[in-house]
C-alpha cells in the first residue's frame, strides 16, 4: 500500500480525522491548521512545535507563517506568535504595544499589520539600523502580505505596493526584485519567501522577485481563484477547484525537486505551501500533502487526544 494511500485510509476513519480550516505553511517546513475546535495543530519541523512565547487569547485567526514562526491574531484582534527564541526575540519589541488589527501577515523578523478602523498599515520587529516600529507604506489598504524581508499590500483599487520594512534588502540581503511590484489592478496576492504573485481581475496569475523560472514566478496562464506562494514554488487554486504548481517541484531534478509542484488530482478548496512541500484541504475535508518529508512534512497526525 503506499503512503499516500495509507493516508487517506486513515484520515478517513470515523472519529479520528477533525475537520480543518485556516491551512498555511509560508515556505517552511511544517504545515499549520485550525481543527474543528478551533485548536492549532502543527506538523513537520519541530522548531514550530515547541510552545507558545504569547499564549493567544481566546480562540486564534487569520494565521500567517513564516519560515521560522506562526503568527495570528487573539480573539481580541491582537497579534500573537509561537516560535523558537532566537526568532521572536527579534520581533518581540513594542509587542506590549500591540494595536488592533483587521489582519497581519509576518517576515522573518517583522510583524505587519491593517489597524482596525483605519485600513493603515503598521510594522514592528527587528530592522538593520534598529529594533521597535519599522516602515510602512503611508495611504488605505485593504490586503497584506510579508516574505521573508518584504511585504506588499493592495489598496483599495487593487493597486500593488512593496517594501522593505527591515531595510536589508540590497544591504546584507541580496535583492531580487521583490519590490518591483507591477501595475495593477490585482483581486489578490500572496508573498512567498523572495517572490509574490498576484491575480488580476482576468483571474490570470503574475509573478515578481525570485531566483527565476524555477522558483515559483513563471505562472502558467489559467485563471485562478487563489494564490499561495511559498519558497521556490507557487500553487493556485483553479476555477474548478483544482489545484496547479510550478517552480522548482515540477520534475526537473534540481536539488529542490521533492515534487511539491505536482499536486494529487483532487478537488481543493485549500492550499499551502512549503519550503519544498504542499498540503490541500480537498471538498471532503481531508488533508493531503505532497513533497518533501524530511522534517515529516507529509504526516499528517490523523487524530490527537480530543
Amino acid at each position: 500500500m503506499s503512503d499516500r494511500l495509507r493516508l487517506l485510509l486513515l484520515l478517513s476513519m470515523p472519529g479520528c480525522a477533525p475537520s480543518w480550516s485556516e491551512l498555511v505553511s509560508g515556505g517552511g517546513d511544517y504545515t499549520c491548521a485550525l481543527d474543528d475546535e478551533q485548536r492549532l495543530r502543527c506538523w513537520g519541523n519541530p522548531y514550530i512545535l515547541t510552545g507558545y512565547d504569547y499564549e493567544p487569547a481566546g480562540i486564534p485567526h487569520d494565521l500567517d507563517a513564516s519560515v521560522h514562526h506562526l503568527c495570528g491574531l487573539d480573539s481580541d484582534d491582537h497579534a500573537w506568535c509561537r516560535s523558537q527564541p532566537f526568532s521572536f526575540n527579534l520581533i518581540q519589541d513594542n509587542f506590549d504595544e500591540r494595536p488592533v488589527l483587521d489582519t497581519l501577515c509576518t517576515g522573518l523578523n517583522f510583524i505587519c499589520g491593517i489597524e482596525s478602523g483605519r485600513t493603515s498599515v503598521v510594522c514592528w520587529g527587528h530592522g538593520e539600523e534598529a529594533s521597535g516600529w519599522l516602515s510602512a507604506p503611508a495611504g488605505s489598504f485593504e490586503q497584506l502580505s510579508c516574505g521573508l524581508y518584504h511585504a506588499c499590500a493592495l489598496d483599495e483599487a487593487g493597486r500593488p505596493s512593496c517594501w522593505d520594512p527591515t531595510g536589508a534588502l540590497g544591504g546584507s540581503i541580496d535583492y531580487l526584485g521583490q519590490l518591483e511590484a507591477p501595475d495593477g489592478p490585482f483581486l489578490s496576492l500572496d508573498a512567498g519567501v523572495t517572490h509574490t504573485c498576484g491575480i488580476r481581475t482576468d483571474g490570470v496569475v503574475h509573478c515578481w522577485g525570485g531566483y527565476g523560472h524555477d522558483f515559483g514566478v513563471d505562472a502558467p496562464g489559467f485563471r485562478f481563484e487563489a494564490v499561495r506562494a511559498g519558497f521556490v514554488d507557487t500553487c493556485g487554486l483553479r476555477t474548478r477547484d483544482r489545484v496547479a504548481c510550478w517552480g522548482a517541484g515540477d520534475g526537473s531534478g534540481t536539488e529542490w525537486d521533492f515534487g511539491q509542484a505536482r499536486p494529487p488530482d483532487e478537488k481543493f478548496v485549500e492550499v499551502a505551501v512549503g519550503r519544498a512541500h504542499a498540503c490541500g484541504l480537498t471538498k471532503h475535508d481531508e488533508l493531503i500533502c505532497w513533497g518533501d518529508n524530511t522534517y515529516g512534512q507529509l504526516d499528517i497526525p490523523s487524530w490527537w487526544d480530543r
